[in-house]
């Protein structure tokens, strides 16, 4: 059995079954839409073109100054126009729970209409509601409306009288974000690109751990060909890091348009530049010490859709923060801690330390909005980690590269299947999920029993404290050692020009 040596073309991976995931290579094809002819030929039926019996609508009025306060809403001329079932503002609408001076509710959500302040201009002060939309939308502008103008302010300096210390609406001090700050770093720097590479020997893989091993298809190799098993299965690894990163990229983009506090805006910004190094940092690997790439796996595609397709805010945070990011943390763990070579375990460290300061932050997040949730939503939160659980489970089996060897896909599955290096692998990528989950509220009986079918339910009593603190030991470490290598070499040199000196001067 030969393998070419050459960079591997596997075909795009065919969506799963019942799915409407597009394949890989659709990104900028020309694509026509299978609803397009019935939309524009007036085919397609819309919700509003269904009759409802008894059916009010409802039309907002807005504010038309930038800053200040509602002084009076005079409604009586609305009131008296013709379908006008009422009027909803600050004066009427129910009370919430909210802090004070805040505009923001216990789940975090924005809420209108619950003080005659005016932050911003537009900002909705009433709702006008009648029998049709045509005759709410008329009724609203007979809505008068006295303002208390005040002039709006954009002073952001540090003694405006509204400044306040940066404390996070979670209920913890900002300080993520202030070590987002602080520990920013340059791949092409804090890595030392220079060290060599084998690409047919790149993590110093034992034979064990090769799921061919032991099987009738290991005899037939050659050791060419186990080098190129070595290399294929390196480069897949990578390569779903690298879309792993490209994805959380994205989350954290996400979580930072849709997340209601200020300060977790901040620190999840911080967030979008560690990812986006994260992924600089994998490619360049994959491209210049292994020469290779492989596509994203499929399971890693349909857990990030489900997760961007998501309108609520905390969403992302579960799929990216928890799940993703927590199982991107094991892996990096078990490859960094057992490979012996320096590059790769360089790489690992230094994306561990910012990694575990991302799960650290969902988990705050998480753990404290949680608490606020009815048991029919934590329930279905519940649900979304269960079947993301599966899919990260079944996501690192790399039996794409044991299609590259020509091994049929059913009994490629079969052999990750009985490896007992997957096995470990496997539970050991739990370590930082089953806590994270069971320490932020979501441990209802049906995830405790999935987690028993996985066999990793004893996992949920890790302390994850002491894993982010050790992934921040051992990068430190790898630093000092580094620094002093080469302080060493800088005296070194320094110690030789003087003996140059010195022998030249006599």
């Amino acid at each position: 059995m030969d393998a070419s040596s050459t960079s591997p073309t596997p075909a795009p991976p065919t969506p799963p079954a019942g799915t409407d995931e597009p394949p890989l290579g659709a990104i900028g094809a020309s694509r026509p839409r299978v609803e397009g002819t019935a939309k524009v030929t007036g085919a397609v039926r819309y919700a509003a073109d269904e009759p409802m019996s008894e059916l009010a609508h409802g039309w907002v009025v807005t504010s038309t100054v930038t800053r200040g306060r509602i002084r009076d809403l005079d409604t009586s001329a609305v009131l008296a126009m013709p379908g006008v079932l009422g009027v909803i503002d600050h004066r009427n609408e129910p009370r919430l729970n909210l802090e004070a001076g805040s505009f923001f509710g216990p789940d975090g959500g924005m809420h209108l209409l619950q003080s005659e302040d005016i932050p911003h201009s537009g900002r909705p002060i009433a709702l006008v509601v009648a029998k049709t939309a045509e005759q709410a939308r008329s009724a609203a502008m007979a809505l008068r409306v006295t303002y208390d103008e005040e002039p709006h302010d954009v002073d952001f300096s540090a003694d405006h009288p509204a400044a306040r210390p940066a404390t996070s609406h979670f209920g913890e001090d900002a300080t993520f974000y202030q070590k987002g700050k602080d520990k920013q770093w340059d791949g092409a720097t804090r890595i030392d690109w220079d060290l060599e590479v084998d690409p047919y020997d790149p993590l110093g893989t034992p034979d064990e751990a090769m799921s061919l091993y032991g099987t009738k298809h290991w005899a037939k190799l050659t050791d060419k060909d186990r080098g190129e098993l070595r290399r294929h299965y390196a480069s897949w690894q990578f390569s779903q890091f690298l879309h792993g990163e490209q994805g959380a990229m994205i989350c954290a983009a996400r979580i930072v348009e849709s997340v209601p506090d200020m300060d977790a805006k901040f620190y999840s910004a911080t967030q979008v530049m560690d990812e986006a190094r994260h992924a600089e940092i994998y490619g360049r690997f994959l491209h210049e010490k292994i020469g290779m790439l492989y596509p994203s796996n499929d399971n890693l595609q349909s857990l990030l859709g489900d997760t961007l397709r998501d309108s609520r805010w905390d969403m992302p945070y579960l799929g990216m923060q928890v799940l993703i990011e927590g199982l991107a943390l094991a892996a990096f763990g078990m490859i960094r801690d057992t490979t012996n070579k320096p590059l790769p375990q360089q790489i690992l460290a230094y994306v561990m330390q910012d990694e575990a300061r991302h799960v650290a932050f969902g988990r705050m997040a998480l753990r404290d909005y949680y608490k606020q949730l009815t048991d029919a939503e934590l329930r279905e939160r519940e649900e979304f980690v269960i079947e993301g659980c599966y899919l990260m489970r079944d996501r690192l089996r790399g039996v794409e590269v044991l299609e590259n060897f020509g091994i049929p896909r059913k009994e490629a599955e079969a052999l990750s299947e009985q490896s007992e290096f997957l096995r470990l692998f496997r539970k050991l990528l739990f370590s930082q999920i089953v806590p994270c989950v069971k320490e932020i509220g979501l441990w209802g009986e049906r995830l405790q029993k999935a987690y028993l079918d996985m066999g990793v339910f004893d996992l949920g009593d890790s302390n994850l404290d002491l894993l982010m603190t050790q992934d921040e030991e051992i990068a430190e470490a790898l630093d000092r050692e580094r620094f002093a290598a080469e302080e060493r070499e800088r005296v070194a040199e320094v110690a030789e020009a003087i003996a140059e000196g010195g022998a030249a001067a006599s």
